[in-house]
């Protein structure tokens, strides 16, 4: 569904697949590179995945300012298509989008499958929680999202197209995530609200947030299952899409 409109926001979205539905809120890196994995899920489900404004590329909305908006922006996207049991599944900011929508719309979800998500604080005030990957070189930075650096980028062969797209994806992560960095501060009080089954899957060599925080993640939700995947960094669907595939149907067989 290229160039949908939902709430006057052009999106492009892409729907795969039969059978029930599934929303796929993709990490904020290699967007393209998670296509694969949505695909794969495609066999048994019907697998939507929205892209982000800004990130394709086209002009962003002075009031589209935050992942707030976001989180009633994909709302939005499942009223307009009807869907309601709807399992979400959501990596790093997606995770974190994922999380926002189950807390405002419980009964609307089957369950979510959350792979390393962003957006609750769980350190201490003056304990750095998240990695600051705009500090860092862009090869550093994203080397160290992988937990097996043969599965990490090389620059030297994208295209330009690809370098810009990775320079747009870098922009709106700021644009809808720096400040405050990373997080909701008012989310962690809310996630008993999360009342669904939940799959956590966290990286065991994730350096953008550590494995320890998906523990204390597990314990602020009602019905969370944690697996901490040995070697594998912040987006295991781009390094074991079959650990990822088989925690989705777990949470399927849950729900």
């Amino acid at each position: 569904m290229a160039g949908t409109e939902v709430a006057g926001i052009t999106l492009d979205v892409i729907d795969v697949g039969n059978g029930p539905p599934v929303l796929f809120l993709r990490a904020e890196h290699f967007m393209d590179q998670q296509l694969d994995f949505a695909t794969s899920l495609a066999v048994s489900a019907r697998v939507l995945t929205p892209g982000y404004p800004g990130f394709d590329g086209r002009a962003v909305a002075d009031d589209v300012r935050s992942v707030e908006d976001l989180t009633y922006l994909y709302l939005q996207l499942l009223d307009d298509l009807a869907l309601d049991r709807v399992t979400l599944i959501g990596s790093s900011i997606g995770g974190w989008i994922a999380l926002e929508m189950a807390v405002r719309c419980p009964g609307r979800f089957a369950g979510l499958l959350l792979l390393s998500p962003l957006g609750v604080k769980l350190a201490a005030r003056d304990e750095r929680q998240f990695a600051d990957l705009a500090a860092m070189p862009t090869n550093e930075a994203f080397a160290g999202l992988f937990g097996d650096q043969d599965k990490a980028p090389d620059f030297a062969r994208y295209s330009a197209a690809q370098m810009e797209a990775i320079g747009r994806e870098r922009q709106y992560l700021a644009y809808f995530a720096w400040n405050p960095y990373l997080h909701n501060p008012r989310l962690k009080r809310w996630l008993s609200r999360v009342n669904m089954p939940v799959e956590l899957l966290w990286g065991g060599a994730d350096r953008m947030q550590a494995p320890h925080y998906g523990e204390q993640l597990q314990s602020l939700l009602p019905d969370a299952e944690l697996t901490v995947l040995p070697g594998i960094g912040h987006m295991p669907q781009l390094e074991d899409d079959a650990a990822v595939g088989a925690a989705f149907a777990r949470l399927r067989g849950r729900t």
